[in-house]
């Protein structure tokens, strides 16, 4: 930052105390291997404060002094393995096969930024302006974007959206990987912590890939790297065949994180045992073929997914339905490199290079971790669809698409139907339990949630939904009794400890134990 630029915002008429614009400051150095703000790099990019760091490097806000605008400069600053030089900026680093393996990441990190740039007219693609050497490591320049990620937007809409909203945001997403997979690059980090929804503009995927093939051979493990519940099992082994299959696990994993509220079980454990839930079983209507898309790409293994996004993209707006072999064998000429791109809050580092001629592409078997490779050859087709949900099944989702549109009557009217064509259902009357709840009719509300508790007594959104019916209808102690019984069973439903403290907030008077 300029000496009177605010190193949070980068507003003028910082004078190191509260900054007038963002109220921000003074700065404090926070870690010893962070550089200090007002570092100058290059004579031009002055570093302001730290917007994130992982486990390959520290991203800065920085004030451009050449063009006057905000940037993010990324330092390549491999966590653990690396030192601040106490008398400056500089960097030292390790000796010996550690510190090979350091100079192969910052070679590597420096080629990745040079690819990166042909990408800078990419929407949905962070652009790379500049890349350079300088004390001890590198740097990459980034454009620097406004906004928050897809997990902290989340988190503020109450842990999960619609799917017309998911897939609004992810489609921009999903051109992106399109771009990289052409030209032979994968990103193996799609998560809702790498996805940037900006305050104005196109959401932007970050973080193409954490790299970590230059550091296998030293002592550090790689597990750092994967995040449970959006890596695929074959990242976790280190000759697993990966390709945009890879990244369309991770995809999946973000679209079921955004519309169910929680990401899958790990890849791992699912190899064992399978405990992956369908969203329709945990109250999220979706159209029958768009479930059976999602499920499917989140397939453990890589061969019963889909080869492509574009493949994937395609089943779940159109419900395709396809069963042929994966092609994981690709044209000898081809080869998938990882990418990383370092982005604020990204890991990076090296990049890992799969040929077709490599042992991985064999099907030589490699361990790690003590997990065994799967099979080298590929099932000879996908599995068969999901079958169609049952007709309460099919109708609920068309219900959920009426209301979404904003044909309340219609929707009304379909789960009547669905509630004549099977009385012992419980799941129209939440529905329209909690569509009577959104319109604050807390009467119906209330009539219909005792209806599915009629036939389903220990049902957990029944119960919590007429929680929230009785708080409507004023009725604080039957709703702390319904919050009471459901928490007996369900001591983390989504929603029901904040509703019983806004339920003793509201009631000072009450003085019953508190919810299990």
């Amino acid at each position: 930052m300029s000496e009177d630029r605010c190193p949070f915002c980068g507003g003028e008429g910082w004078t190191g105390e509260a900054c007038p614009h963002c109220g921000r400051g003074p700065v404090e150095v926070s870690s010893p291997s962070r550089l200090p703000p007002g570092t100058l790099l290059q004579d031009r990019y002055r570093i302001g404060a730290v917007l994130g760091q992982g486990g390959f490097g520290i991203t800065y806000l920085a004030w451009d002094r050449s063009l006057e605008r905000k940037l993010a400069v990324k330092e390549y600053f491999p966590l653990g393995l690396v030192a601040r030089d106490p008398r400056g900026p500089g960097v030292v680093p390790p000796a010996g096969e550690e510190g090979e393996a350091y100079q192969e990441g910052l070679e590597r990190f420096l080629e990745e930024a040079r690819t990166l740039a042909r990408f800078d007219d990419v929407p949905g693609i962070v652009s790379v302006r500049d890349s350079f050497r300088a004390h001890g490591t590198a740097y990459m320049v980034m454009t620097y974007l406004e906004g928050r990620t897809l997990k902290a937007y989340l988190e503020d809409r109450g842990g999960r959206i619609p799917l017309e909203e998911a897939l609004e945001l992810l489609h921009p997403v999903m051109d992106a990987l399109e771009e990289v997979h052409r030209v032979g690059w994968l990103h193996r980090d799609v998560s809702p912590d790498n996805v940037l929804v900006p305050r104005k503009g196109t959401v932007t995927l970050l973080d193409f890939g954490a790299a970590r093939s230059a550091l296998r051979r030293s002592s550090r493990s790689l597990s750092v790297i994967l995040k449970p519940g959006y890596a695929p099992e074959e990242q976790y082994r280190s000759r697993g065949e990966q390709g945009p299959w890879s990244d369309v696990y991770g995809l999946a994993a973000t679209l079921y994180r955004c519309l169910t509220g929680q990401p899958p079980p790990d890849a791992l454990d699912r190899l064992h045992e399978d405990t992956l839930v369908a969203p329709s079983l945990l109250e999220v209507p979706l159209p029958p073929q768009t479930e059976a898309a999602l499920l499917r790409g989140l397939a453990v293994r890589a061969q019963d997914r889909y080869p492509s996004v574009e493949a994937f993209r395609n089943a779940l707006i159109q419900g395709e339905r396809r069963t042929h072999p994966l092609p994981l064998r690709r044209s000898p000429k081809k080869r998938w490199v990882v990418l990383a791109v370092l982005a604020a809050g990204a890991l990076t580092g090296a990049a890992m290079h799969l040929r077709p001629d490599s042992p991985s592409s064999r099907g030589e078997e490699g361990t790690l971790s003590g997990v065994p490779s799967p099979s080298p050859q590929p099932s000879q087709a996908f599995p068969s669809p999901a079958p169609s949900p049952s007709p309460p099944g099919d109708l609920l989702a068309r219900a959920q698409a009426r209301w979404s549109a904003g044909d309340e009557a219609g929707a009304l009217a379909i789960l009547e139907e669905a509630v004549r064509s099977s009385p012992r259902d419980p799941s129209p009357h939440r529905m329209l339990a909690r569509i009577h709840l959104a319109r604050r009719r807390f009467d119906a509300a209330a009539q219909e949630a005792r209806r599915a508790l009629d036939l389903a007594p220990r049902d957990a959104p029944a119960l919590f939904l007429a929680a929230q019916a009785a708080e409507g209808q004023g009725r604080n102690e039957e709703a702390q009794s319904f919050l009471q019984e459901l928490l007996s069973r369900d001591a983390t439903y989504p929603g029901a400890q904040a509703l019983w403290e806004r339920l003793r907030q509201g009631d000072p008077g009450e003085t019953g134990n508190p919810l299990p």
